[in-house]
């Protein structure tokens, strides 16, 4: 792929986008139109697009994620325009540009500043604008809830009886294809937006968030969603992925289904009115709110800069935009489009204004990546299995809560309580007085052990005392044991590898220096012999005196100390009488 150039006077773009059919992406068609725009306003800027698809180019969502993050994290100006989900947003955020320096204010603006401040901004930083948003919604079988003289539900408890209803008649005219609900509870990434928006439902207030987990209304959503589970639906109807949703959609046997908004082309011909999703109450409802968001590299120069600048301006602007959603191609982020009479002739501008959207759970829980995990696998011991609510509440708990280990007896009768998934905070030293006085703990207590055993040698033979040096030993030994185990052991498979590693090699290297050293030592030893042994003397003569002393006093001691250690009980006194 060729970098972004200047083409003689003509200034070079390139993006890239991803996506899985072809035939129904927008982003050729937006910029094949701001190209016939350049060129009809001679502004000499001309955007390239390398569009990656899973049919033609064999790639997945989660490979092509893995290439722009390598291509951004490489700094190499393979492309000056980025198109990416916004749930990946944290990842990218460092490699775009803050497109508030930029952009005109009137621009941003535009756009809704909750979509920009849920979707477009990280750290502070405008990385992005939402090329087009999508949101969760909720489908209901209209022929089949007029047949039956229902309307669409509002309520979760609503949607149980009416689907229970028809379900039953429906039974009992053999008609077994037919299922109640979704739920789209799978184990892709699917599976966490369900859950979230689903908890998220039950908020007291349209202005209220996330519930607290482990509150009462935190347990009663859960509850809910077993609820719906059992009584219209299936565990493995719940568990299917998007694909048997959206087949679902197309041959109409389902009488409600949770799923993404679709393009307008294919609402036309379903036979289901789409919806905001039913709530605890009426009046709250939750969608998921993701979408694809435009960035620009930060390593673009400045001519090029000046150009990006220039076509962000056409391609996000209010009359491009309001295009492409009068004809239902896309969800715009601008707010004020879905006041626009002409717009909301052709969509239904209600259904936008309505929408309660929270924000993409995996921006939301960037902080740490391996929560959903838990949290969705929790959330499924308690759906699946036979774990409680209260029991998967409290799991998911600890796996924020910092617990800490106390002796206070206030809250249990022992006093230290360690349960299995919860964290203890471990304190370590930082400072250099807490390291010195660490390291003379440690200077102390081997002092201690070294200064036992050399008493418990002394004494061993005595027999009076033999079973109490025994237990001494296995304490010291214990002991001795406890202190290597907390030291931090090095890998003994590499330090194994290591050794003979340095030992091969200091072995050959061993030989070619005795080599050396012996042909040396054979040219030079007649000529250094005679100086050697005559400096030799003279250092041995006036060392002696002092290397005999010390050795003799070396040699008392251990000769003591071992004299010490055979005797025994009967002749202590007599030892002592011929010692002192």
């Amino acid at each position: 792929m060729k970098n972004s150039s200047n083409v003689g006077n003509t200034i070079e773009l390139n993006a890239v986008a991803f996506c899985f059919d072809e035939k129904s992406q927008l982003y050729s068609s937006f910029l094949d139109k701001f190209n016939e725009y350049s060129e009809e306003n001679n502004l000499n800027i001309t955007i390239k697009l390398n569009l990656l698809t899973s049919k033609n180019d064999g790639y997945a969502y989660d490979n092509y994620g893995t290439l722009i993050e390598a291509l951004l994290k490489k700094n190499k100006n393979n492309y000056d325009i980025y198109f990416y989900e916004s749930n990946c947003l944290s990842v990218y955020s460092s490699y775009f540009l803050d497109l508030k320096k930029y952009l005109s204010k009137e621009l941003i603006e535009l756009y809704d500043s909750k979509i920009l401040s849920e979707l477009c901004i990280y750290d502070n930083k405008l990385v992005g604008l939402p090329f087009y948003i999508i949101y969760s919604v909720f489908y209901s079988n209209e022929p089949i809830l007029k047949q039956y003289n229902k309307t669409t539900p509002k309520t979760w408890d609503e949607m149980i009886d009416t689907g229970k209803l028809i379900l039953t008649e429906e039974r009992n005219k053999n008609n077994t294809d037919l299922i109640g609900f979704n739920g789209l509870f799978s184990d892709d990434d699917q599976g966490i937006f369900s859950i979230y928006e689903f908890i998220y439902s039950f908020r007291d207030s349209v202005d209220e968030y996330f519930l607290e987990v482990g509150s009462p209304t935190f347990i009663n959503a859960l509850k809910m969603m077993k609820k719906v589970k059992n009584e219209i639906s299936s565990d493995k109807i719940f568990h299917f992925d998007e694909e048997y949703t959206f087949n679902k959609i197309i041959d109409g046997q389902s009488i409600f289904l949770k799923f993404w908004i679709l393009d307008g082309k294919i609402l036309d011909n379903i036979p289901y009115k789409v919806t905001f999703l039913p709530g605890s109450k009426e009046g709250i409802s939750s969608s998921i709110v993701s979408g694809i968001n435009i960035g620009v590299s930060n390593n673009v120069n400045n001519e090029k800069l000046k150009a990006i600048v220039t076509a962000l301006e056409f391609i996000m602007s209010k009359e491009i935009q309001k295009e492409y959603l009068s004809n239902r191609q896309l969800i715009s982020g601008i707010k004020s489009l879905y006041c626009d009479e002409e717009v909301c002739n052709e969509i239904d501008c209600e259904l936008f204004k309505t929408l309660q959207p929270i924000k993409d759970p995996f921006i939301t829980l960037k902080w740490q990546s391996s929560y959903t995990t838990y949290f969705k696998e929790y959330i499924y011991d308690f759906l699946y299995g036979n774990d409680t609510a209260e029991e998967v509440s409290q799991k998911i708990i600890d796996l924020t809560k910092i617990y800490y280990i106390s002796l206070d007896t206030t809250y249990s009768k022992i006093g230290l309580i360690i349960e299995e998934g919860q964290n203890y905070q471990i304190c370590k030293p930082t400072n250099t007085l807490c390291q010195l006085i660490i390291i003379l703990k440690w200077i102390y207590i081997i002092f201690i052990i070294f200064t036992l055993l050399l008493l418990i040698f002394i004494e061993w033979n005595i027999s009076t005392l033999h079973y109490d040096l025994l237990f001494f030993t296995s304490v010291l030994y214990i002991d001795i044991l406890t202190i290597f185990s907390i030291w931090k052991k090095q890998n003994i498979r590499i330090q194994f590898i290591n050794k003979i590693n340095d030992g091969f090699i200091e072995s050959n290297g061993s030989v070619l220096k005795s080599k050396t050293l012996k042909l040396q030592s054979n040219i030079n030893s007649t000529d250094t012999y005679e100086t050697t042994s005559t400096n030799n003397n003279n250092e041995n003569s006036n060392n002696i005196t002092h290397d005999n002393t010390s050795s003799q006093i070396i040699i008392s001691i251990i000769s003591r100390i071992i004299d010490y250690h055979y005797i025994t009980e009967s002749n202590i006194s007599s030892y002592q009488s011929n010692t002192f």
